[in-house]
């Protein structure tokens, strides 16, 4: 593919990208990963052992691939920017993007190198491990990326930031530079920093970033904070404009939001124990980004995020909830009122599936 060169052309641009017809809803960029699901393993499994499971499957994974299947199941129009390879995995992954009308025309195809790949061992406590072949990703950067896609797009996401050395140092920048001279909301989710890139690595890409979700392991690493409203501001004075820190999995779980008037709201959240746990970076950001498409403000985001998951059995709320609809404040019970909806899952392909 080849590369524009971008435009600074500041309100100007935006103005005139604003007129233009998009053809799809978010831009999808970053990990499309096939993954190996094996799963219940013994908690004392260990090498040279042969044991039964009750299921293996093949689907396709990844922050990215994972965003765009869910933003296609909520009705919108999702569009992914990745690398595969043409082989088993990748023709699988295609044909799952394909089935749910995601827009693959942005996904690279890598001649040489294998699909990323992950098998990912799931223990009777729920617990993963994650055995990685970083495959064509590694590779993946400037050379692979049209810049003027995301004048197509009103969103362009990021998914799995700090996990694409290549993309990660200055293309991830480029894009998200394009993407707010196109008039876009830009949004970017996080994975460990594995390859030791830090915020010096990626310069001023926050900067461009409207909405930043990291988990909290992520941005205590990377911020050196270890309270959750502390380390939003931290990035917040980096530039992002808003922030949510990922706390499920510490503590009660839920997320820590900093608007951009540096306010912290904080939505609590006690999942039941039973959750799926086979697809890693799912949906924690992108149901923000599904509501955010739809023009509304931070409060009311929050509000129709709580509705969704509201099925779940118990949640509470700390900070500000003067502006939540009245029928999702917490009741005396700890639980929202109102009629709940069911949260959207992940939806990978199961192009293979072994059950005992």
């Amino acid at each position: 593919m080849g590369r524009d060169d971008l435009s600074t052309g500041g309100a100007e641009t935006m103005n005139a990208a604003s007129t233009q017809p998009r053809s799809f809803d978010v831009l999808c960029a970053g990990l499309a990963v096939g993954n190996v699901v094996v799963r219940p393993v013994p908690e004392h499994f260990s090498g040279g052992d042969t044991v039964q499971v009750q299921e293996i499957s093949m689907m396709g994974g990844g922050d990215a691939f994972n965003q765009a299947c869910v933003l296609a199941a909520l009705g919108e129009k999702p569009a992914l920017l990745s690398r595969m390879a043409d082989d088993d995995s990748g023709r699988m992954m295609r044909a799952a993007l394909q089935k749910r009308g995601i827009d693959d025309r942005f996904v690279f195809s890598d001649p040489d190198t294998g699909t990323s790949t992950c098998i990912v061992l799931i223990k009777e406590n729920a617990q993963r491990s994650f055995l990685t072949f970083k495959g064509c990703l590694r590779n993946f950067g400037d050379g692979d990326i049209d810049y003027t896609c995301v004048r197509q797009a009103r969103l362009v996401s990021i998914g799995g930031l700090f996990s694409l050395p290549s993309f990660d140092r200055s293309a991830s920048i480029r894009l998200l530079q394009a993407a707010k001279d196109a008039g876009c909301i830009t949004v970017v989710d996080t994975k460990y920093d594995a390859f030791h890139i830090g915020l010096q690595g990626i310069g001023n890409l926050l900067e461009y970033t409207d909405y930043f979700f990291p988990s909290y392991d992520e941005a205590a690493a990377l911020s050196g904070l270890t309270e959750p409203a502390q380390i939003a501001r931290f990035f917040r004075s980096r530039g992002a404009k808003h922030v949510g820190v990922k706390l499920l999995g510490h503590a009660l779980g839920g997320e820590v939001l900093v608007d951009d008037g540096g306010h912290a709201l904080e939505v609590i959240l006690v999942f039941p124990h039973n959750r799926d746990t086979a697809a890693a970076g799912s949906d924690d950001g992108v149901l923000g980004v599904h509501e955010r498409l739809d023009g509304r403000d931070l409060h009311d985001l929050l509000s129709r995020k709580i509705h969704r998951i509201s099925s779940f059995p118990v949640f509470t709320l700390q900070g500000s909830t003067s502006g939540l609809a009245p029928q999702l404040r917490p009741s005396k019970k700890g639980r929202a009122s109102g009629k709940p909806n069911a949260r959207p899952a992940a939806c990978p392909d199961q192009a293979v599936k072994c059950s005992q």
